[in-house]
């Protein structure tokens, strides 16, 4: 083997161990102030609600919604997290899963509507509101 070839082999070996470590420096932490749920349908509805921080679960319940109700998750989140994933699902099926990392501040609602069969996720602006996470509870 020529010189060359060892010192281009010798970096790459080098190299990749710490690649991931690489990118886990860089990734930026989110942080979520509010989770809501809103049925929008004329029918009561179970859904079944299971959130993770950095694959931890912090909340994993099942709310019972009214018709055309909605409702703050009353909880102090994790302060931060690389990623958060949220997993909605209703008693009479229609699952739906989304993962937050993009690293900023989040509030978010999911909701249940009359015209999809799976729960809906969107994000409030601006966030976050004043005054609405500081008394909540901790979750666990």
């Amino acid at each position: 083997m020529d010189r060359r070839t060892a010192l281009t082999l010798a970096g790459v070996s080098f190299v990749t161990p710490l690649s991931g470590c690489l990118s886990r420096i860089s990734d930026s932490d989110t942080r979520l102030h509010e989770l809501s749920v809103s049925n929008r349908r004329d029918t009561a509805e179970t859904l079944h609600l299971k959130l993770t921080a950095d694959d931890e679960t912090v909340y994993d319940r099942e709310l019972e919604l009214t018709a055309d109700s909605g409702e703050l998750i009353p909880c102090q989140w994790p302060e931060e997290a690389s990623a958060y994933t949220i997993t909605a699902e209703l008693s009479g099926g229609g699952e739906n899963t989304a993962v937050l990392d993009d690293g900023d501040d989040i509030c978010y609602m999911v909701t249940v509507s009359n015209d999809q069969e799976k729960p809906l996720f969107q994000i409030w602006d601006p966030c976050p509101r004043p005054g609405r996470d500081s008394d909540a509870p901790v979750c666990d």
